[in-house]
């Protein structure tokens, strides 16, 4: 069946009419990577979204070139790959922000994000022997030095069910101009009162040389063996 070319004067909407990127006449006064016009070897069929080419080693028939998505399009589609991971992962919509920016931050190095790959087992011995040291050690290398105040929370274990009394310190932070808190320290008690309490906060700050007086005020449940006037947590600290 010969085939039926059509030149400039044809009306492409009509031709074109059931595609949905049309082919252009434009596309044709481009230059391939061997700096020739496409119009030198390509011609536009009769039929929709097909044309046809006359080089070598090439197809017979080709279909128009697809244009790229917008800017617009391509923001879209990676809104929908945030979502779609947090709902697989069971994540809360409120990390979706904070997810978009650790994104950002990895892509600003796109070799090493490239080269980036690690496992469960690997995360857990980084997280556990490096992130968590290296971080706890500049938070107590800043309450040396800085006035904080401490939040504590005593809660059950669901692993174990231990006792364990989590102490978080607040404090402001120079380097990044604003108030920060962070976890100092997770203590495991047998017997939980104002005396253990007390030995356990004290405790640690002494272990880590971290100056009394730095510490301004204290944050706690109403739990009487924290509030109570005499015997309570409160008092025995004396802030």
């Amino acid at each position: 069946m010969p085939e039926h070319f059509l030149d400039r004067s044809s009306d492409l909407k009509v031709v074109e009419s059931s595609v949905r990127n049309k082919f252009k006449w434009t596309w044709l006064e481009e230059k391939d990577v061997n700096n020739d016009f496409l119009s030198e070897y390509v011609r536009k069929l009769a039929q929709p979204a097909f044309a046809s080419i006359n080089a070598a080693n090439a197809d017979n028939t080709c279909a128009p070139r697809i244009s790229p998505p917008s800017f617009k399009d391509r923001v879209s589609q990676q809104q929908a790959m945030v979502c779609s991971f947090i709902s697989e992962h069971t994540l809360p919509f409120s990390i979706a922000p904070h997810l978009i920016k650790f994104a950002q931050a990895l892509a600003s190095d796109h070799k090493a994000l490239q080269a980036l790959s690690m496992e469960r087992f690997c995360a857990t011995y980084k997280l556990t022997h490096g992130v968590h040291e290296v971080t706890r050690k500049r938070i107590v290398n800043k309450l040396r030095t800085v006035p904080f105040s401490i939040n504590l929370d005593e809660a059950t274990s669901k692993s174990n069910k231990k006792r364990v009394l989590n102490i978080l310190v607040c404090y402001f932070d120079s380097d990044t101009g604003e108030s920060v808190t962070h976890l100092y320290s997770s203590v495991e008690l047998v017997v939980v009162n104002a005396s253990t309490v007390h030995a356990a906060v004290v405790g640690k700050l002494k272990e880590d040389g971290i100056p009394l007086q730095n510490l301004i005020s204290s944050l706690s449940d109403s739990a009487a063996y924290m509030r109570g006037t005499h015997n309570g947590y409160e008092a025995k600290i004396k802030i």
